[in-house]
């Protein structure tokens, strides 16, 4: 069995999951994803990553755990949506000042 929790920002009135989600160990897993072969997989994950950067709280560690390489090689890739996510990604953890920096590199 699945557990399911939306990151969409649509809880049903629970309170915000994504700090939550992260604390329990969601972003090893998920920046690994970005380097997988398979684009689906990639797309899904940047997705994932993206929603979870709009916590401020979370920013910090997708940075951390090495997202932006993984997030910035995506964008080159010809897989329009998976494009899409990837700047989606990009742009919640740019939401942080502090972060501007390893965009940059």
């Amino acid at each position: 069995m699945q557990a399911h929790i939306p990151l969409n920002g649509s809880s049903g009135g629970f309170p915000d999951f994504k700090s939550k989600i992260v604390q329990r160990g969601a972003l090893p897993p998920l920046v690994q994803m970005l380097s997988a072969a398979d684009p689906q997989l990639q797309e899904m994950a940047a997705f994932a990553i993206g929603r979870l950067a709009q916590n401020n709280d979370n920013q910090a560690g997708l940075v951390h755990h090495g997202a932006i390489p993984s997030l910035l090689k995506l964008l080159a890739c010809r897989v329009p949506t998976l494009q899409h996510n990837a700047a989606f990604a990009i742009y919640g953890v740019s939401d942080n000042p502090e972060n501007v920096c390893d965009l940059l590199v």
